[in-house]
Formats: structure tokens, C-alpha cells, sequence
């Protein structure tokens, strides 16, 4: 009689076998992901990761270097008083100085049209670009104001060295600073400039939410990741044309490790892009899930696996933070609101005062009692201006179908008393007069 453990031990070989039988189907002839091993290898550049130039000082440096002189702004004579025609604001000078491209990978044309209308206004430029795999049956449609650019391309790797190569080859003397995110990202380009506008786009800088995995060093793509002129112009030289992209890695969703593999052997390695406080400035995920401890300790590698380590709660995020993952569409119209449109104020007086208007209040109502047949205005009781409203209301009931004449309001000069006056005729032909009951 066959033991009842027989079955139980035959089905975990059985799984032990398709497990390895599996490994040894998928594991890559070539172009291999590191193994565990190289988890501890040391970098063959000379110089390791560092915080290179990003700090506060120097940017107040360059600002004065700059001849610009920083005043307190106050907001309410800014926007209300005659000082917006004399303040300019950083931010202005900022985009004059430091020009961020902006690349956005889009998957859904709702979120593309969201950040068109929102938070890509604030780029100097900016680049739609969609990725169309050997699998999709089918060419993904955009709309046509969005100028979306679909690129045919072997894996993720390659989308994105063409897209460099491009923008390269087109705008390589315009460049000074590549922002690359995704279609549900949210980003302040105002402070990416503050944060690069005294270091020098020419030189290599490699700048995102820096991670290690199998100890090669990079900068993970839920974070977006921005590269300085000098790294472009080097990634070009090394990748002399199209073709040659698709040797720089074939596996799919694995872009950003690529990226961080074939910049290190170039020597160009992340920056430490904390502000002076060790907040981070790159986020992998939306306000929701970072102001909030625990709430990411399902997917705790994203700390674990950090080069420079931030935290969660509310010490998670630098005030000059750039970038912000997982914003849905609708979302977006919600930051770009907060971020760029509402204003604190503590004191002031200009915009406390009624808005202009070219049409007089009181011009409102006598011109509407006009139109009710009311040729004097001196003597028009509140009563009478609510009788009125009734009927216009009514008779635009009766035009739609909705109300019954024989119930219709009309305005009437009613006497002392409330005794009917004469009938004002109706616009649509109805003369006879209606009970104002």
C-alpha cells in the first residue's frame, strides 16, 4: 500500500525540479543582472559618490555672484498692489538661467494631458515619448495636441538611450539639464533649478533617489532621475548611434539600472541630492504614503536599499522637494494648485477689497426690473423685485415644457393691497393675465 507521504514528497521534488529547471530556462546567456556576489565589488572609478557641489551655500554664492539681491516679497501688494509691476521673482530669474528639458515616458493620454496642463508649463521645454514593444498587436493613438512621439524599441533600455540619442542630436547645444519621469509623476522644476543652478551643466552629474541593487549604484526610475549635459555627451559618445543602444540592456522595466551600470563605467556616479537636512528631494512615492510612518513598510527596500538614507513621517520630504511619484490625473490638477496658485497670507489689505467690475450692482437689478416693464425704479419694493424673479422664472419653465400657464408667476405692479395691474405682456406671445396665486 502506497504511503499517504509518498504523494506529498513527489509533488516538492517535482517543484524543486521545475524550480531550477525554471532558473536555468531564464537565466541569460548574456547580459546577465549581477549575481549576489558582486553585491560588495568596488567601483573602478577613482572618485566614489558623492555630494558633489549641491549644497545651499554655493547656490547663495552664485546668487550673489549673479548680482542679485534677495528683498522679504509681500504677497498681498504683489498680487494686488503696484509692487507686480516692480517685484521679479526668483523663480522667473531661475528659468531665464537654468534650462530644464523636460522627457515624459507616457503610458495613459489622461495623465500626459494632466501634466500639460499643470506642472510641464513650468519646464523651459519638454518632450512626450511612448514606447511601442514587439508584443503591442496594436499602435497605441494620442491625441494630436500632445505631440506624443512613439518610438519602436527591443526593451526599456533601449526607449530610453534612443531618446537621448535624439534629443542629442537635435538639441545637444540647448541642453543643460534632462529631467526623465513618468506619465504619474509631479514635479517642481523651480526647485530642481535652485538646486543645480550654481554647479555647471557641462561637467557629469547623475542626480535622482540613489539605491544600490547587487551593489551597482543608481538612481531608481520611480523617482525620476535628471542627467547634466556633460553625462548626455558622454552616454552619445559612448552609444555612437541607434543600433548600439540595444547592447546596453535587453531586459524590460530595468532601464534605470541600466542607466546606473553604463554611467559607472563611464565614472559618472549618483550625487547625494539631500538638502542640508537629509531630506530627500526625489520621491518614489506620493505625499500620502511619505508624511505617514509605516505606511511603506510593505516595499521597506526603498529605504533599505537608499545610498543616502531619508525617512518617512514628517521629516520625509526636503520644503525644496522635485519630484513626487504616483499622482493620479485628477490628482495633479490638485498639487499644481497648492504648489503654484494658493497663496498664505498674514497681513495685507489690497485684496481684501470687492473685485472691479465694469457693470455696477445696482445697474444689475434696475436693468432687469426695466426689462419686466418697470419704468421707475424709485418706488420698486423688495416684494415687487421677488414677483418679478417668480414670473422670468416661470415663463422659463413654460418655454421648456416643464410648467403649467394656468401657474405661471408674473410680474405685476402690484398696488397697496395686492390688487392686480395691468399685464405685461410675455415674450413668447402669452398675454392673457395669470393669477399670482
Amino acid at each position: 500500500m502506497m504511503s499517504a507521504r509518498k504523494p506529498i514528497a513527489v509533488l516538492f521534488v517535482g517543484f524543486a525540479i521545475g524550480f531550477i529547471l525554471g532558473i536555468i530556462i531564464l537565466s541569460p546567456s548574456e547580459d546577465p543582472l549581477p549575481s549576489s556576489s558582486h553585491a560588495k565589488r568596488q567601483s573602478t572609478c577613482n572618485h566614489p559618490p558623492e555630494k558633489k557641489g549641491l549644497v545651499e551655500g554655493n547656490y547663495k554664492s552664485w546668487l550673489a555672484n549673479q548680482g542679485a539681491v534677495r528683498n522679504s516679497l509681500d504677497i498681498d501688494d504683489f498680487l494686488y498692489g503696484k509692487g507686480r509691476k516692480q517685484a521679479i521673482l526668483e523663480a522667473e530669474m531661475l528659468k531665464n538661467k537654468v534650462h530644464i528639458t523636460c522627457v515624459v515616458f507616457v503610458e495613459r493620454e489622461k495623465n500626459a494631458i494632466a501634466a500639460s496642463h499643470t506642472w510641464l508649463k513650468h519646464c523651459n521645454d519638454y518632450e512626450l515619448y511612448h514606447a511601442k514593444r514587439p508584443q503591442d498587436l496594436r499602435l497605441k493613438e494620442f491625441s494630436a495636441e500632445l505631440k506624443v512621439q512613439i518610438i519602436e524599441v527591443a526593451s526599456s533600455w533601449d526607449f530610453l538611450c534612443k531618446i537621448i540619442l535624439n534629443l542629442w542630436k537635435s538639441k545637444g547645444t540647448q541642453l543643460q539639464w534632462l529631467l526623465f519621469v513618468s506619465d504619474d509623476m509631479f514635479v517642481v522644476p523651480e526647485n530642481l533649478r535652485r538646486m543645480v543652478a550654481h554647479v555647471d551643466s557641462d561637467d557629469p552629474y547623475y542626480l535622482g533617489h540613489a539605491q544600490t541593487l547587487w551593489g551597482q549604484p543608481f538612481n531608481v526610475a520611480l523617482a525620476g532621475y535628471v542627467l547634466s549635459k556633460g553625462t548626455v555627451r558622454l552616454l552619445a559618445g559612448n552609444f555612437s548611434s541607434l543600433e548600439t543602444c540595444s547592447s546596453g540592456g535587453k531586459y524590460w522595466k530595468k532601464e534605470d539600472y541600466y542607466l546606473g551600470r553604463n554611467l559607472e563605467a563611464l565614472c559618472v556616479l549618483p550625487s547625494d541630492t539631500r538638502d542640508e537636512s537629509g531630506k530627500g528631494r526625489f520621491h518614489g512615492y506620493n505625499l500620502n504614503q511619505l508624511l505617514f510612518s509605516n505606511k511603506l513598510a510593505l516595499i521597506a527596500s526603498y529605504w533599505k536599499n537608499s545610498i543616502y538614507p531619508s525617512t518617512e513621517g514628517k521629516e520625509c520630504c526636503s520644503d525644496l522637494s522635485v519630484t513626487f511619484q504616483g499622482i493620479e490625473a485628477d490628482k495633479m490638477y490638485m498639487y499644481d494648485y497648492i504648489v503654484n496658485h494658493l497663496h498664505v497670507f498674514t497681513q495685507g489689505q489690497h485684496g481684501n477689497r470687492p473685485a472691479p467690475t465694469p457693470y455696477p450692482p445696482e445697474q444689475v437689478w434696475q436693468d432687469f426690473m426695466r426689462s419686466r416693464g418697470y419704468t421707475s425704479m424709485e418706488n420698486v419694493s423688495s416684494k415687487q423685485y421677488i414677483e418679478a424673479w417668480k414670473a422670468k422664472i416661470n415663463e422659463d419653465l413654460i418655454k421648456v415644457g416643464l410648467k403649467n400657464k394656468k401657474n405661471v408667476w408674473r410680474g405685476l405692479d402690484l398696488k397697496d393691497g395686492g390688487g392686480h395691474g395691468e399685464a405685461i405682456p410675455l415674450p413668447f406671445g402669452v398675454d392673457t393675465l395669470l393669477d399670482t396665486e
